[in-house]
Formats: C-alpha cells, structure tokens, sequence
C-alpha cells in the first residue's frame, strides 16, 4: 500500500539524488556532497531538506546503538511513495 505525500519539486530532487547515490556507491551522500551538487551555499540548507524529507518519512535516520546521536552518512530509504 502507498501513500500518498506532498513534497515539492526540490525535495524530490534532492530525494532522487540521495537514492541514486546510494544505488551508485551503496552509501548515502554526505551533507556536503548534497550541499555542493545543489549549489547550496550552506550546509544547513542541505540538511533542512535532509530533515525535511526525515519528518514525511521518506528517509530514516539511522543511530548509534540506539542512542540519539545520528552516525555518519546515516540514512536509510523508507519503503515506496506516490508523491502529489
């Protein structure tokens, strides 16, 4: 079953970019890698989209041994969406 989510053209292009990444090299990018292919000028704009996509659940973070810290190139793909 798919849901359905609304997300804007940037964050489906940034979406796309994380997965054809991690199918490329089998690792997500780095927020600076992110930031420079975009052109972003800073790292936080990468990482607004990053969370942006983590809270519609699109990825997921993943943690050091169930603590809160984020472990580095820590994302995983969530399972399959439509997007509106």
């Amino acid at each position: 079953m798919c849901k359905k989510i609304k997300i804007t053209k940037k964050q489906k292009n940034v979406l796309k970019f994380i997965k054809r990444s991690m199918k490329r090299r089998g690792i997500p990018p780095t927020v600076r890698e992110i930031m420079h292919y975009f052109r972003f000028k800073s790292s936080r704009a990468a990482q607004h989209y990053i969370s942006i996509l983590i809270k519609k659940k699109l990825l997921k973070p993943r943690r050091l041994n169930g603590l809160k810290r984020r472990v580095a190139r820590g994302l995983k793909l969530r399972k399959t969406y439509t997007f509106v």
